[in-house]
């Protein structure tokens, strides 16, 4: 902690490097100007404060945390096999292999010996249209007889370093926990209203002109047909994947096996598509995309055409999706299913690139001035002023908690995981303000209403 006259002293630490040097002591007293700059080279000669940390376990053993080499694949795949409970194929253990040095995973190792893992998928998900860096965090496993030893935190805490070095401002991730995620920072972001419709439920199929196309292989070539009606429906959303062509190939055709029907208008432009699957007289819709009501009614007509073939159709559609109120009997089977999580991991990089909302007329508020707290990323602690400007931009600096804003400034705090809700566009700005999650001045969350887009999350991949 930081003492009266402004210096941090951080008494004695013990450097871990190697057996040579292991019990010197390292006195450190900074000022608070300078912390971070002198960190920089504390940490620099000694490393295993820093990238390359070293940690203890519970037996007290040396635990690095470092990047996997490019010989070590087996050792993570056997590890994600038995954690996630799966097993490849040859075929499957070989792509692995070619794509496991295009990620970045990281270990943490006693020695030879592989305890934790957690990989990051540089990715970009589409924000209020745009299409910007992001995060994904998967893959996030322990053998069982390490486990509760502090390496999964560690390895948390690189890989969120290590976005931030790369200009990932956001993360995402699929939690196996929603609490224990939430303690470093991510927040939900997604649900999904899963569908069950017996066949008498299906809707009465509609001559809306234009045809089905059906594609029985799911390739490459099918990838580069889809991928523009996709892009042009994930857009819609916050928080959708910008997929590229070897997304499609080797994640979502790896999981949504089946085929694929295309509908075109009757001027012949494609508009929409479903990939499912139709085995033991059940329906599985698994990604319906249509780019207006013309397209959505002739997909439907196509599925409703299996009738005689199923006894139920299933499908987990957005939660913006209104399928009941078009049924002739909407008392179908409906449940609401969490899903994706979402952090700000540098939260200048986001607010900065954020495409806020165009304000008409003159505000009597000159800036708003926001306090995040962050646990996890110490980069994100402060005050951040949001600052419109009369071309309509937004203008973001950093403030310092002492500074005095006195000419029509608001002020508004809240942690990470609800400035992250709310820039994602999963929870609005009011609503978070009536759940006590945003506090302070209520013009300030007046006009973030006004700043903040409101635009629907969704999720159609998994990682």
């Amino acid at each position: 902690p930081f003492s009266a006259d402004g210096t941090w002293t951080a008494g004695s630490w013990e450097s871990r490097t190697s057996p040579s040097n292991h019990a010197q002591p390292l006195e450190i007293s900074v000022s608070r100007g300078c912390a971070f700059a002198c960190f920089g080279h504390i940490f620099e000669a000694h490393p295993c404060l820093w990238h390359n940390d070293c940690i203890q376990n519970e037996g007290g053993a040396q635990v690095e945390i470092r990047n996997a080499r490019a010989e070590e694949w087996e050792l993570f795949l056997a590890l994600g096999q038995y954690a996630f409970q799966y097993e490849l194929s040859e075929a499957d253990q070989e792509d692995w292999k070619r794509r496991f040095e295009s990620l970045h995973v990281w270990g943490a190792f006693e020695g030879e010996s592989l305890q934790a893992m957690l990989i990051v998928i540089p990715l970009h998900m589409y924000l209020q249209g745009q299409s910007v860096e992001m995060g994904g965090v998967a893959s996030v496993a322990t053998w069982p007889e390490q486990r509760r030893n502090g390496a999964v935190k560690r390895l948390i805490q690189q890989a969120l370093q290590h976005m931030r070095s790369e200009g990932q401002a956001w993360s995402m991730l699929a939690p196996f926990s929603y609490g224990f995620y939430r303690k470093y920072g991510w927040e939900m972001l997604t649900e999904h209203r899963t569908y069950t419709l017996a066949k008498t439920q299906l809707p009465q199929p509609q001559d809306v002109g234009g045809r089905v196309e059906r594609r029985p292989v799911l390739n490459g070539a099918l990838a580069k047909e889809l991928s523009p009606l996709y892009e042009a429906y994930a857009s819609r959303y916050n928080g959708t994947l910008q997929r590229t062509l070897e997304w499609w190939e080797t994640s979502v055709f790896k999981r949504k096996s089946g085929q694929a029907a295309i509908y075109y208008n009757e001027a012949n432009e494609p508009r929409g598509y479903v990939v499912y699957a139709c085995k033991n007289r059940n329906l599985h819709v698994h990604e319906l995309v249509a780019l207006d009501e013309q397209a959505r009614r002739g997909i439907w007509r196509f599925l409703s055409n299996h009738d005689s073939m199923i006894n139920h159709l299933y499908w987990s559609a957005p939660m913006d999706d209104r399928l009941p109120a078009q049924l002739p009997d909407p008392r179908i089977g409906q449940s609401i299913e969490p899903y994706f999580m979402v952090r700000i991991v540098d939260v200048m990089g986001a607010l900065s690139d954020y495409p806020f909302e165009t304000v008409s007329g003159a505000s009597s508020v000159r800036c708003i001035r926001l306090t995040i707290e962050d646990a996890t990323c110490a980069w994100n602690q402060g005050v951040f002023e949001l600052t419109p400007e009369a071309a309509g931009s937004v203008r973001v600096s950093r403030a310092s908690a002492d500074e005095t804003d006195g000419l029509n400034g608001v002020s508004l705090a809240c942690d990470i995981q609800t400035l992250s809700v709310m820039m994602s566009g999963y929870l609005r700005p009011f609503e978070l303000y009536r759940m006590l999650r945003l506090q302070g001045d209520e013009e300030a969350v007046r006009m973030l209403e006004q700043l903040i887009p409101a635009r629907p999350t969704g999720m159609l991949d998994f990682f």
